[in-house]
């Protein structure tokens, strides 16, 4: 074969490397253009999913500080479990997995028939009479009040706002008539006349909760003809708010 021959068959092949690379390169920016709406969706939607994800970490409330811890009232009765509440304070709203507690069974002391209140925000519980009536649940989710006949309980709790001695002097100045107080180391109670006539019996406890000091009040007010079956009442009701 001659040189000139040599060189043409040489040119032929290298035109034929660069059509095959030209054809190669042409096909793979032809599947770059047709692949790359899913790839940049996906990248998008992976990058919106991580955001969201961030988002709702940082937003939500720590459900231990709320939740009830069901083993603090084992001693008295075992919570029965019913259907998740949502209850708003604060200005947010927050879910609860486990709403107030009611006992089922009844407990009785001098004749009277009780059954237990738990509150599930701030973890306090107290017996109430059974044939009192049972309030609505307020929004805060901070107590209860029970309805009797010519008497009223109610029970609330609340974070901590004054020292103890502090608040003990601001609910003498509060009432109307004091006739009875005392003050303990982390309770207080007072006892007198409404405005109203009635008689109130009042007891205040402080108790610390997960870090947080948590103050839990219970009033009976109750006509003076009923004194004395009230007075078995109180005994029974507010020994067990300690």
């Amino acid at each position: 074969m001659g040189t000139s021959e040599q060189t043409q068959t040489i040119i032929v092949k290298q035109k034929r490397g660069c059509l095959s690379g030209c054809l190669i390169t042409l096909l793979i920016i032809v599947l770059l253009c047709i692949l790359a709406p899913y790839i940049l969706g996906i990248g998008i939607f992976a990058f919106l999913g991580a955001l969201i994800g961030l988002s709702n970490s940082d937003s939500s409330i720590d459900s231990k500080s709320h939740n009830k811890d069901n083993s603090s009232y084992t001693t008295i009765y075992e919570p029965k479990k019913d259907k998740s509440t949502t209850i708003v304070y604060n200005d947010l709203e927050d879910e609860y997995d486990d709403p107030d507690y009611f006992s089922d069974d009844d407990i009785f002391a001098d004749d009277i028939a009780y059954r237990y209140y738990s509150n599930s925000r701030f973890k306090f519980c107290i017996p109430y009479p059974k044939n009192f009536n049972v309030g609505q649940a307020p929004e805060n989710g901070d107590g209860r009040v029970f309805s009797g006949k010519n008497a009223e309980l109610r029970v609330s709790g609340s974070w901590k706002n004054w020292e103890i001695k502090e608040l003990f002097e601001n609910s003498k100045e509060w009432k109307h008539t004091v006739t009875y107080e005392r003050l303990g180391n982390n309770w207080f109670v007072l006892s007198g006349y409404d405005k109203n006539g009635k008689i109130y019996y009042q007891k205040t406890v402080y108790n610390e909760n997960e870090g947080d000091t948590i103050t839990v009040t219970a009033v009976l007010t109750y006509d003076e003809s009923e004194k004395q079956y009230y007075g078995k009442m109180i005994k029974y009701v507010f020994n067990q708010l300690k």
